[in-house]
This record gives structure tokens, C-alpha cells and sequence, in this order.
């Protein structure tokens, strides 16, 4: 009775053995269920290394553009503030898809923090990496993913969002693929001085910083009647309210003491830094 389990277990050993394989640097799992390994979205720190590593019949890859946005505005990120980022294939006739995303400078140093918000994307073992999970490779010509990143300190610079796409065909096979490339750079908000950070056609300035209880909003007669908003590191709205006179005071003795953003304005937002002790 015992050759036949031990036969049993061979056979099973062998299957799972087959389901996982290795292909050049990355690990193929069955249907590429488990994403790309991390190191493989062309970017800097990676070496330039991109899918086509593993789907090694697949031709040089196509690059895309805007497959990769967010709602960071044209100012730029502020720092430590947390955004939405979407990544976005389309290929029609297609319905399973894979990606991969990192956050770097040019010199390949990661910049801030990504996270999953749903479970079409898990982070690889390398958590600057952003993939496909197994739930989220199907889609009918298209596939869209959503994660956030929170950015990195002030100073850090530009940050360009380095992705790789797998067009695949379905056929739980690594061959007959076809990998695509994109990018996207976001600039950090320069507008995150202490006191006056206005330039002289803006004529907008905030003091005193740092601030106890009350800080000014001093502008001229055009801003009145504009939208202000403070918001927290986390990007989180802490209290709103209008410009109401060249000297507008806001009050701030109920939140706690940190770090603050001070946007106004609903278009060409002007963001400003103000730190309340």
C-alpha cells in the first residue's frame, strides 16, 4: 500500500515544480498569477530591465504615453502628501493584462511611499515595486489599476513613474506576449516656503510662520472672495474657508501642532507651508 502514495507524491512533487519556473531574473508562476518580479518596470535602478526578460519571444518593447496618470496637479506634489495614481492598458481583442510600477528619480533613488487600495495590486517583495495581483489581471481590452503614493520630503525633485505592461494571450505561457512601456514625471510644488512665497503678480503672502493660534492671509482686493484650504501632511482637509479682506486671519488654535499646506485658489493653486507650533 505504500508504493502507491509514495507514486502519489512524486507525481504531485513534479506538478507543483512545473507550475514554478525560472526564466532569466524573474519567477514565472502559472497564468503569471503572482505578477512581475520586482526590477523589471525599464527603470533606472533596475538597470533598464523590463518583462521582455522573461517573455524572452516577445518583441522590443512599444513605448506608450499617458498610460500612467494621477491626480497631482501641474504645481506639482506636495511633499509627504498622498495622491492617486492609475495605471491603464489597452489592447483590443486582449483580456488578461500585468504591469508594473515604480517611483524614482533619474539617478534610480525610490521616491515616497506606495500602497494598495484595492486587491488588483499587491507590492512585490521589493516594496518600491507595484504590480498585478491574481485578481487583477482581466479585463476586455483594457485593464485600469488605481494605488496611492504618498510623496517623498521636501527637496526630493521631480519624480518619474517608471511602468512596464504585459499585453498577454492568455495562454498561461510566458510566449506570444507583448510588453509596453510607459512613463510619466511629476515636479514638486515649489511653493512651500515659509512666510512670503509669492512672486510679485501673485501678491499673496502668510504670516506670521510659524503660527500659534492665528495666521494671516494678506493679499489684494483681486483674491477676495477666493477659496482657502489647509490641509495636513496626509493631504487630509483640515479646515476651508473664503479670503474675505487684503488681511484675511485664519484661525488655527483647535488642530494640532506640525506641518501644514495652505492651497488657494480653485485654478493656478498657490500652496504654501505654514507650521503652527
Amino acid at each position: 500500500m505504500k508504493k502507491p502514495i509514495i507514486t502519489a507524491a512524486i507525481i504531485i512533487t513534479t506538478i507543483i515544480s512545473m507550475a514554478f519556473t525560472r526564466q532569466g531574473e524573474c519567477i514565472v508562476i502559472s497564468k503569471n498569477a503572482s505578477g512581475a518580479r520586482f526590477g523589471h518596470s525599464g527603470d533606472p535602478a533596475g538597470g533598464g530591465k523590463n518583462c521582455t526578460a522573461c517573455h524572452d519571444d516577445s518583441p522590443s518593447p512599444e513605448t506608450k504615453t499617458g498610460w500612467i496618470t494621477s491626480n497631482i496637479p501641474e504645481t506639482g506634489y506636495i511633499p509627504k502628501t498622498t495622491y492617486t495614481i492609475q495605471a491603464k492598458a489597452t489592447a483590443a481583442g486582449h483580456t488578461k493584462f500585468g504591469f508594473q510600477i515604480t517611483p524614482q528619480n533619474s539617478a534610480g533613488t525610490f521616491l515616497g511611499t506606495m500602497s494598495n487600495t484595492n486587491s488588483d495590486t499587491r507590492l512585490t517583495s521589493n516594496t518600491n515595486y507595484l504590480t498585478s495581483s491574481s485578481q487583477g489581471t482581466s479585463g476586455t481590452d483594457e485593464k485600469t489599476w488605481t494605488f496611492n503614493w504618498t510623496a517623498p520630503a521636501a527637496g526630493s525633485g521631480p519624480v518619474t513613474f517608471y511602468g512596464a505592461f504585459n499585453i498577454t494571450n492568455a495562454d498561461a505561457s510566458t510566449s506570444g506576449d507583448v510588453i509596453m512601456l510607459s512613463t510619466t514625471t511629476v515636479k514638486e510644488n515649489q511653493q512651500t516656503g515659509v512666510d512670503d512665497i509669492a512672486n510679485g503678480k501673485q501678491n499673496i503672502s502668510i504670516h506670521p510662520n510659524p503660527a500659534i493660534d492665528i495666521f494671516i492671509i494678506e493679499s489684494n482686493n483681486s483674491h477676495i472672495g477666493t477659496t482657502y484650504r489647509v490641509l495636513d501632511q496626509s493631504g487630509k482637509l483640515v479646515l476651508t474657508g473664503k479670503i474675505n479682506d487684503e488681511k484675511t486671519s485664519v484661525n488655527i488654535s483647535h488642530i494640532n501642532a506640525g506641518i501644514y499646506f495652505v492651497q488657494i485658489g480653485e485654478q493656478n493653486t498657490q500652496t504654501f507651508k505654514v507650521v503652527k507650533k
